[in-house]
């Protein structure tokens, strides 16, 4: 015991030292004039390969920042050209802001189903007119955090990203913090073969920052939640299931819609027909879910046996609602069968326009019925309590725009094979994340919050559509419920005309999230001190990576007759190194950086604000690029990444957020960092983090 203490009052001298040493570190960086930095100028062989670039990402992203750097090959008569290029998301602040809109659209139906249930009993209206409060202040709140990102962005003068500095103002906490595109631009030659681009999305932790984690974050919140009713889950559940059937027909006649109003004069019969098929599908589900589910509801049988349902509605009501709910699916579908045996030319906006009528009929009886048995028990006719909701809702707001904005950059700055769309369409897009944060304090909470978010991502679907001259911004539509979400992608027209004709038609893509954290600075030491002392704390990063590699083993297991002959042997690798649970493994992150990237993945790296460890992290990844795929001596890689670090983009996104070129490190805490981690003098100081 008297070591363990011993163990703590060194940290405690240590950070006392650190704060101390903050204080006389000397900032070089910065206090040169700009063009001293030769990173800054771009010979004219890689201005055309930025230019084209920048052109690929047009809509997408702006703000750019480039910075070249020469270095040599093995063979030491030989040099590669290399650029960094940053750049902002266009979508940053527009993005959540939709999200939002979603959120009050639904909060919305939820008020105008609960009026139309009209007066109900003394206990059931008490429910009832709660519940209508409840979605009228939410819907205030979020309005009002509406204006105020829509403010932010107004003042922002051209920034497109949240600094690390304001990750504390809870007005904006929906916009996901330090979002950035860092590319490295390659090129051995003139030929165009001999040129690549790498891709890293960074991201400051999807958490709620503002609320210092003084409960945990979302994982441990939710499990520490107690539903004692389990006949309200259930009713919960059942109207979350509805919900989202619904969905899946609003976003059918979505695309319907669009094809009708496509500027294409003949529509395809072939096209319209499959498009038709999917709303007969989608109203085929419910209409089978609706006389199971809500019969067994009705009839107080089967799935509720602890708690059986008593039913205190009349019979007479109970039928002639389910009576309503099926003649209205009947009609529908009957509807839709008759326009598929007609041609195309009858089939037009007055047929959809009743389409939608009845399919919004449909939506309001099914949610209503379960909604009057919800109020028998509580007024939350959603499941988890609200400011776990609400919580979660600022999290994923994050994690999602950063997936959209991940999403555009691989179709925009990639070239696709057959091979990764065969992937993408029948098993999904893997999205790799690595996080920085330690499983101590604050940081606990943040991947707690980051973890719930990111693996929320698994219920997220993608479909695409050309964007129109109204929707220049790219803006996304969102439909489903708040852990099922079906997002669609408007693309600019060359490049919706790239995707495979089953994208063309509606089909959609499926995110496959898994993320790996390690701890690397001087408190993640404190962390394992506490794990050795019984107090385990990181069994929760233990945990994480563990779960995330089965997850990633499960994926790549099914999906092997469409990647390259060495990620088996690369996933044995990263599995012992997982499970060598070795204090500050970095070593796991090569190996999932380059699984992922074989896997036609997309990668996104991040810490707390996705500024000072980030930077190491992404810098490391893009020197290690170097190193296996263009020829470049491993002995080199120091110097790479000090050039990287003291003239490339990761310093300037230091600048642009706390107006130091520095990062905020002490001598004392690199001490305790991985070798290759590790910030060189001169670059980093006392700054705000």
């Amino acid at each position: 015991m008297r070591q363990y203490l011993l163990i703590f009052k060194t940290i405690s001298i240590k950070r006392q030292m650190a704060s101390l040493a903050n204080t006389v570190v000397d900032i070089k960086v910065g206090t040169k004039p700009e063009d001293s930095n030769p990173a800054v100028v771009i010979p004219q062989s890689m201005v055309s390969f930025i230019d084209n670039e920048k052109i690929n990402l047009k809509q997408i992203a702006s703000n750019f920042v480039p910075r070249h750097f020469e270095f040599r090959t093995k063979d030491r008569t030989k040099k590669i050209n290399v650029v960094q290029l940053m750049s902002e998301y266009d979508g940053n602040f527009s993005t959540p802001v939709c999200y939002l809109r979603f959120y009050l659209k639904r909060a919305g139906k939820f008020i105008r189903f609960a009026e139309e249930l009209g007066t109900l009993s003394s206990g059931e209206e008490i429910h009832r007119l709660n519940c209508i409060r409840i979605y009228k202040d939410f819907i205030q709140r979020y309005t009002d955090i509406i204006g105020a990102i829509q403010t932010y962005e107004s003042e922002c003068n051209g920034r497109l990203f949240r600094r690390s500095i304001e990750r504390m103002k809870p007005e904006i906490a929906h916009v996901p913090m330090n979002l950035h595109l860092q590319q490295l631009l390659v090129s051995s030659g003139d030929d165009p073969s001999q040129k690549a681009i790498y891709n890293t999305v960074t991201l400051g932790a999807p958490a709620v920052h503002h609320s210092r984690f003084s409960h945990g974050g979302l994982r441990r919140m939710k499990a520490n939640i107690i539903e004692s009713n389990k006949r309200l889950r259930f009713l919960q559940e059942k109207l979350q299931d509805v919900l989202i059937l619904n969905s899946d027909i609003e976003d059918a006649l979505d695309h319907l819609t669009h094809i009708l109003e496509s500027p294409s004069t003949n529509v395809e019969r072939s096209v319209l027909r499959l498009s038709l098929q999917r709303v007969v599908k989608a109203v085929s589900s419910l209409l089978e879910y609706s006389t199971k589910d809500l019969d067994t509801i009705a009839n107080s049988t089967g799935q509720v046996i602890i708690n059986p349902l008593i039913s205190r509605v009349p019979t007479e009501e109970v039928s002639q609602s389910n009576e309503t709910i099926q003649d209205k699916a009947r009609k529908l579908t009957e509807e839709i069968k008759q326009s598929m045996n007609k041609d195309e030319q009858t089939f037009g906006k007055t047929q959809l326009n009743n389409l939608k009528l009845i399919a919004d009929e449909l939506e309001r009886h099914t949610c209503k019925h379960i909604i009057r048995y919800i109020f028998q028990e509580n007024m939350e006719i959603e499941r988890y309590p609200e400011v776990f909701r609400e919580r979660f809702d600022i999290a994923f707001s994050q994690a999602l725009t950063c997936l959209i904005f991940s999403v555009y950059v691989l179709l925009s700055s990639v070239k696709i094979s057959d091979q990764a769309w065969k992937l993408y369409i029948n098993n999904g897009l893997l999205m790799s994340f690595e996080y920085l944060l330690t499983c101590d304090g604050d940081e606990l909470g943040m991947l707690e919050d980051s973890v719930e978010a990111i693996h929320a991502l698994e219920h997220v679907h993608v479909r695409f559509v050309p964007a129109t001259a109204n929707n220049d911004l790219l803006q996304p539509r969102f439909f489903g419920t708040r852990f099922y979400c079906k997002v669609v992608i408007p693309l600019p027209v060359a490049m919706f005309a790239k995707l495979p004709q089953e994208l063309k038609d509606g089909g959609s893509i499926r995110i496959v999230p898994v993320v790996f954290n390690i701890g690397i600075n001087e408190r993640a030491l404190a962390a394992r001190v506490l794990t050795l002392n019984l107090f385990s704390t990181t069994q929760v990063e233990s945990d994480l990576n563990h779960n995330n590699l089965d997850k990633l083993k499960a994926f790549i297991n099914k999906s092997l007759n469409y990647l390259p002959e060495d990620i088996p042997d690369l996933l044995k690798q990263l599995e012992h190194s997982i499970r060598s649970n070795k204090p500050k493994n970095v070593h796991i992150f090569p190996l999932a950086e380059k699984i992922c990237r074989r896997a036609y993945g997309v990668r996104v790296t991040g810490c707390k604000s996705a500024k000072d460890r980030t930077s190491m992290g992404f810098t490391l990844e893009q020197g290690q690029l170097l190193l296996n795929n263009h020829n470049v001596d491993k002995h080199d890689l120091q110097e790479i990444l000090n050039q990287f670090r003291c003239n490339g983009t990761s310093i300037e996104n230091a600048l642009a957020n706390t107006g130091c070129k520095a990062y905020a490190f002490s001598y004392f805490q690199l001490l305790t960092f991985p070798e290759h981690y590790r910030a060189q003098q001169g670059t980093y100081g006392d700054v705000q983090t």
